[in-house]
């Protein structure tokens, strides 16, 4: 009798060891619809703001797949060129969608590509998460929240970063200039590129200008956006007496006005928004130290803010060389905000997703460039530096390094002004 009760607690012992060992194998697999989350990059992988993109995504897939994956399931990045145009956005999105069947799209650069995504992402009823600056898309998300409720801008707007400048770069500039030269009144040029993002800031920088009693406009221009000759600007610059120049610029133009201002020591401050030399390896490289020093612009992204940003762009330089582009740390953030909604929703339910992502909080120590990444009402990033993305201003130095000015959580050095400038303006 006692060995038939000692058998049965063997057997039921064993039996229970069984169940566990069964319970232990299920909680290690996927617990999502599939073991494999199919990711589309879409990006203009020719260019290096493309690859950029690219790059910032295989570092967030890296990270989340080495670390087990989405509930176990593992991210596959599918990748299709742009070409930075809208035509062959649509083109590849809809390939990735019919042949692929992806669950979500992450990507884009240009304004025109942006409209694309987000009227695609209406058709196919899909969580894109995408770069698009121009506040077209936040009216377009206004005008029907409910058929653009999959789209997503990881990016801040022109009028944000237009708003940004106004409230705390461009006073830097006008106080630094006043005070260390010892003007009463400035003389400011506004020149921007011809470009669909730059509109807003054209004219918000004009209003501005005027509305300041201690500046002078005496300059308004727009240029081409790949404009290789800038001398007649320059001479009319210097027969103004502009002593602050505000330029806003993406393109090519960028460089050549950079390099020919500082070849003729035009002399004016240079600030505003200069996306190439958010670049700034390409930038120093483009331009040359000397000609890139002094310069500044606003910016995200580029530099060591937040301690894990710090980490993430040693870690670039690790496996890809030289500094990361905006895009890099635009694109992991993406793949991060959709990783972690697919695990708070525990499912790739595009509904369902939409609905975590429109509730998710990535940490300072989950995103690139943030105290914290979330999604305002319009379904764009939050700007802040206390709870969002951190938008900061910065400018070269003669070394080739850079220095942060704003916000003065960050601040690394104060404005500098170019010799030439202060040896024409400064009061004896």
């Amino acid at each position: 009798m006692e060995r038939n009760k000692k058998s049965l607690v063997l057997v039921i012992g064993l039996s229970v060891f069984t169940l566990l060992a069964i319970i232990s194998e299920g909680s290690a697999q996927p617990t999502l619809e599939r073991s494999m989350i199919k990711m589309g990059i879409v990006s203009p992988l020719k260019k290096s703001y493309g690859i950029a993109i690219l790059r910032g995504a295989e570092m967030a897939t890296k990270e989340i797949n080495d670390a087990g994956g989405v509930l176990g399931s593992k991210i596959q990045l599918f990748t299709a060129d742009s070409e930075g145009t809208a035509p062959k956005a649509i083109e590849v999105i809809e390939k990735l969608y019919y042949a692929d069947k992806v669950d979500v799209i992450v990507g884009a650069y240009t304004s025109e590509e942006a409209t694309a995504f987000q009227e695609q992402s209406a058709k196919f009823k899909i969580n894109i998460l995408y770069h698009g600056t121009a506040h077209m898309l936040d009216n377009k998300f206004k005008s029907n929240p409910e058929k653009y409720k999959y789209s997503w801008t990881y990016v801040v707007s022109d009028l944000q970063g237009a708003d940004y400048a106004l409230s705390h770069q461009y006073e830097l500039f006008i106080s630094a200039i006043k005070k260390q030269i010892g003007l009463e009144k400035v003389n400011v040029a506004v020149i921007s590129d011809m470009a669909l993002w730059t509109e807003g800031f054209h004219a918000k920088n004009i209003d501005y200008i005027k509305t300041r009693p201690d500046c002078k406009l005496v300059y308004v221009g727009r240029t081409g956006r790949d404009a290789v000759d800038f001398t007649a600007e320059l001479t009319e610059l210097r027969a103004k007496d502009v002593q602050l120049i505000i330029f806003t610029t993406g393109f090519s133009a960028g460089y050549s006005f950079v390099k020919q201002a500082y070849d003729i020591k035009i002399p004016s401050m240079i600030t505003g928004t200069n996306l190439l030399s958010w670049s700034i390896d390409d930038f120093i490289k483009a331009v040359g130290i000397d000609a890139a020093a002094y310069n500044s612009t606003n910016c995200f992204m580029t530099l060591p803010t937040t301690p894990h940003t710090f980490t993430l762009i040693e870690r670039y330089k690790k496996v890809y060389a030289g500094h990361p582009l905006l895009d890099v740390g635009l694109a992991y953030n993406g793949v991060k905000a959709y990783a972690k909604a697919v695990e708070t929703a525990r499912s790739l339910d595009h509904d369902k997703v939409q609905k975590a992502i429109e509730k998710l909080r990535l940490s300072e120590g989950e995103a690139w460039g943030c105290k914290e990444f979330w999604f305002d009402v319009n379904h764009r990033v939050h700007v802040s530096p206390t709870n969002g993305l951190i938008f900061f201003t910065y400018q070269f130095t003669p070394t080739g390094g850079v220095n942060i000015l704003d916000p003065p959580e960050y601040k690394k050095g104060d404005v500098l002004i170019p010799p030439w400038v202060a040896d024409k303006w400064k009061k004896k």
